[in-house]
């Protein structure tokens, strides 16, 4: 069970440093794109402003996630891999604001929270306000969420959101019930989640 936890958290700390890594292109208002070898994918990005804030959720492919922890070129590890992770689910969550240069950890987003307190219910405490709701009505928790620190330097805030025993092909909608920066309940349906190129 611990060397499970140990090489989860370790996949999730290399596609953190992967996306930290990858180029911004000029589509990406509208959709993210990921690559395995001669294959790829892109997903659409979803966002919903709320007075000075964009939230922004992205479904990250289970297949690229894992191509990056064991390498592209390892394609029999990859699929075996991916057998045994097929029902889970990653999504890429944004909260920016490019409108203003001011931290989004700022007290005067947060409800008035002391910095450190922001940071660290945005590095673990958050995972409780999301969850997914299957076709078949299944609600699903967040199983864990991995937070990207940048130290103040950009205008926005990232984290992915890990969900398990969801059927891959099923469509869901994402239900954030946001406490931190105190805009209500706001929903993401993915429809067609991931475009294979």
């Amino acid at each position: 069970m611990i060397k499970t936890t140990f090489k989860t958290y370790s996949v999730y700390v290399l596609v953190l440093c992967l996306l930290l890594c990858c180029k911004k292109s000029e589509y990406e208002d509208n959709f993210s794109y990921y690559n395995l070898k001669k294959m790829g994918w892109k997903s659409k990005n979803h966002r919903i402003k709320i007075d000075n804030l964009t939230f922004i959720a992205t479904e990250v492919p289970i297949l690229y996630y894992i191509s990056q922890t064991y390498g592209e070129d390892n394609l029999t590890t990859i699929d075996s891999v991916y057998k045994q992770l097929k029902s889970e689910r990653i999504i890429e969550f944004i909260v920016e604001n490019k409108e203003q240069h001011n931290d989004i950890f700022d007290g005067s987003y947060t409800n008035r929270l002391e910095y450190t307190d922001a940071v660290e219910y945005f590095s673990a405490s958050i995972k409780q306000d999301f969850f997914i709701v299957t076709q078949k009505k299944d609600t699903i928790p967040c199983n864990g969420v991995l937070f990207e620190r940048t130290f103040k330097l950009t205008p926005y805030k990232k984290i992915l959101l890990y969900f398990s025993n969801i059927n891959s092909d099923e469509e869901i909608e994402l239900i954030y019930k946001d406490h931190l920066f105190n805009k209500g309940e706001i929903k993401y349906k993915f429809n067609n989640h991931l475009i294979k190129l």
